[in-house]
C-alpha cells in the first residue's frame, strides 16, 4: 500500500481524511479496554485495506497489487515507478535470479 502511494499521487491520502479516520477508531474502540492504537485485530486491517482501497477511484487499479501481491506490471506511468522497477531487475552477486 505504501507503493502505491509513493508512486501514485492521485492515491496519496488527504490529511484532512487522515485525520477523520483517526477519529472514527477512536469513536469505534471507545470502549476498548486500551488505548484505540494499541492494537489492531485482523478483521480490522482487513476492513481498512478495503476501505482505504474503494474509497478512491484512484486505487481501483492498485487492488489486486494491495490485496494478492498480484501485478508484475503494476499500474504506474511516472519516473519515480520507472527507476523502482529499473532498480529492483538489478541481480546482485551470488543471488539467482
Amino acid at each position: 500500500m505504501l507503493l502505491m502511494f509513493l508512486v501514485d499521487p492521485l492515491t496519496t491520502p488527504r490529511p484532512w481524511w487522515m485525520k477523520k479516520w483517526v477519529e472514527f477508531t477512536a469513536a469505534v474502540k471507545m470502549l476498548a479496554p486500551t488505548n484505540a492504537f494499541d492494537f489492531f485485530t485482523y478483521s480490522e486491517l482487513l476492513y481498512w485495506f478495503t476501505f482505504i482501497t474503494l474509497i478512491n477511484p484512484f486505487r481501483w487499479k492498485w487492488f489486486l497489487f494491495v490485496f494478492f501481491g498480484i501485478g508484475k506490471n503494476l499500474p504506474w506511468k511516472s519516473g519515480l515507478a520507472a527507476s523502482f522497477a529499473a532498480v529492483s531487475t538489478i541481480s546482485l552477486p551470488g543471488m539467482p535470479r
